[in-house]
């Protein structure tokens, strides 16, 4: 049987003492776990970036959006200097960065986080990802042509057309605050 690792069972401790309305000790546990993890666990390891995700989402629900911006910003950073800003993690990092910036007024920071899920979203996350559709709705852009088939109504047809592609998965952490590494649902295809 394998155990969850250490910020996995941090992350799981956290979402449980939010369950239970005690969202500063959450945020605190999400905090240190993040500042003080253990080799191999570095600032641009994914799990610490998932759990840097989470403690900015519980920044958010605690109503504090400065400090969820100061946690985004900082595991974007770490983040970028080891992977590509395609990667699923980073560009739920620059979605949630985006979102914050909006809360606060910050339009140029939202526009350029919004950019770069637009970007690079459609080939990680799929065209119709929600939050590639928010980017590109954010930025004025048209929805993606499969976004625009899907809305038309269909035509007859002798036999149906084949489907082309399937769902996209959910970065983890990305949409679901609840998602926790090693979570076995994880990245289940998101539903809307």
């Amino acid at each position: 049987m394998s155990h969850p690792s250490p910020l996995a069972a941090a992350q799981h401790r956290a979402l449980a003492l939010r369950a239970t309305g005690d969202l500063s000790a959450a945020r605190h546990l999400l905090a240190e776990a993040v500042e003080t993890a253990p080799p191999p666990y570095g600032a641009d390891h994914p799990e610490v970036l998932h759990t840097a995700h989470l403690l900015a989402r519980l920044h958010r629900e605690g109503d504090d959006p400065l400090a969820a911006r100061r946690v985004l910003e900082e595991a974007f950073a770490a983040g970028e200097r080891r992977w590509e800003h395609s990667d699923p993690v980073l560009l739920a990092l620059a979605f949630e960065l985006a979102e914050v910036a909006e809360e606060l007024g910050n339009r140029h920071e939202a526009r350029r986080n919004y950019t770069r899920v637009a970007t690079a979203g459609p080939a990680a996350l799929g065209e119709d990802h929600p939050a590639v559709r928010a980017a590109r709705d954010y930025l004025g852009l048209p929805a993606s042509a499969s976004s625009q088939h899907q809305a038309a109504p269909p035509t007859p047809t002798p036999r149906p057309a084949p489907v082309a592609g399937g769902r996209a998965r959910c970065p983890v952490g990305a949409v679901r605050p609840d998602a926790v590494a090693g979570d076995p649902g994880r990245d289940a295809p998101l539903r809307e």
